[in-house]
Order: C-alpha cells, then structure tokens, then sequence
C-alpha cells in the first residue's frame, strides 16, 4: 500500500455558465480591453483547444453537440450523445473527447466529425461526466453505477476502451501528478479521494464532505480538492 499525504482542502466559489463565449484580444493598457461574443448551443459546460487546427470545441449540453469555433466563427456543430458534459483533447493523436452523460458514452471527434463512440464504465448506467488525457490515455470518471456504492473509472486507448477502474462512489472529477505517476479520483458519493496508479487502485484518501474539483499544482506538488461542505 502507498502512503499518498498530498492532499490540501480548499473551498472555492461556482459560477454559472451561459450561452454565450466571449474572446478577449489582447490590447494596450491606453485601448482597454475589446470582447466578442460568439453565439453557441444552449447550456454550454466545457471547451477544449485543438492546438493542430487551432479549433475551439464547445460543450452544449442543452444542444447535445459540440460548436467548433474558428477565430471568432462558428464553422460547425457535431451532434453527439445526449447530455454531453465534459471534454478533453489528447494532443497524441489529435483527438477530441466528449462524455455524453446520459448515453452511458463518450464520442470521438476528428477536425468536424465524429469518427468513433465508445461506450464506458463496463455496463449498462454508468454516466461519464469528467475526463482526463494522461500520456495519450483518456481516463473516464463514471458516477451511478450499476453497483450501489461503487463507481468506474474507464480508460480508453485510441478508439477502445482497455480496463475499467473500480473506485469509490460517484466518481466526479480527476487530476494528475506527473511527479509521481497518480492519478487522484474524487468520490463524491464517499467523500473520499481514490488514487489510481496504472490500472489499480492504491489508496483511499478521506477529505471533506461531497469532494467536486480536484486538481494538481505544478508547483508545490500539492492536490487540491473542493468539498461542498
């Protein structure tokens, strides 16, 4: 069993999203600052910047699509599963990552269109909300397994999914320490945070009431987690 001790709580404050994306260019401190507003589907939630094509990817959950944003231009919108919720580009291959939570799936988009979908968590009622890119692997965090109690964290390779992760329940978000190799998964439904090396699970970590967010800083190698109480 591996001692992990770097876990600092935090409280932070949400904020809501709204249907509109707005660009700030950089200007001069004597100009101020200028914004474009750009029209995307309803409830967008997440976006990812594909450094190849230099394409922004919009989450519109309300729309179960993704807008594809070009400058300040919308030049597409993919259809993809319902509620789709999170979003993540892997730099390896190119490709981008939407987890569609209420099709137990994530799609997998090239430039404009979706070449593959993929389903995840092993079986049938898991519902994907947070993904992660680590070495060219995308890890899939599952809440509302078909197990009470029990939550999966999908790996997928490419196009296919390699191992399903058992991890604590309702799995919410993931963060990476390069440092060490972890991966630090968020129970919400245990108020614990599981650590995932390779394809296992090496510890559990006790935190705060109803842990969200979790994420890694570079620079003092702590790992953040938010907790609603």
């Amino acid at each position: 069993m591996v001692i992990v001790n770097k876990i600092l709580i935090i409280t932070l404050v949400l904020l809501y999203i709204v249907s509109i994306i707005s660009t700030i260019p950089i200007t001069s401190a004597v100009q101020g600052f200028k914004t474009t507003n750009i029209s995307v589907g309803s409830f967008p939630t997440a976006m990812a910047y594909d450094s190849n094509n230099g394409y922004v990817y919009v989450v519109d959950s309300g729309s179960n699509q993704v807008s594809v944003i070009n400058s300040s231009t919308v030049i597409a919108t993919i259809p993809v599963g319902k509620d789709p919720t999170a979003i993540v580009y892997n730099k390896q291959n190119g490709l981008i990552y939407v987890a569609n939570t209420l099709s137990n799936s994530v799609s997998i988009i090239n430039g404009t269109e979706v070449i593959a979908t993929v389903t995840v968590g092993g079986e049938i009622g898991c519902s994907p909300v947070a993904l992660l890119c680590v070495n060219g692997l995308i890890y899939v965090a599952n809440l509302n397994s078909y197990k009470a109690g029990v939550g999966i964290v999908s790996v997928i390779n490419g196009t296919k999914v390699v191992c399903n992760i058992q991890v604590e329940c309702h799995p919410v978000c993931l963060a990476y320490d390069p440092n060490n190799g972890y991966i630090y998964v968020s129970d919400n439904g245990f108020s614990t945070v599981s650590v995932i090396k390779g394809e296992k699970v090496i510890a559990t970590i006790s935190v705060g009431q109803g842990p969200r967010q979790i994420i890694y800083d570079p620079y003092n190698g702590l790992v953040y987690v938010l907790n609603l109480e």
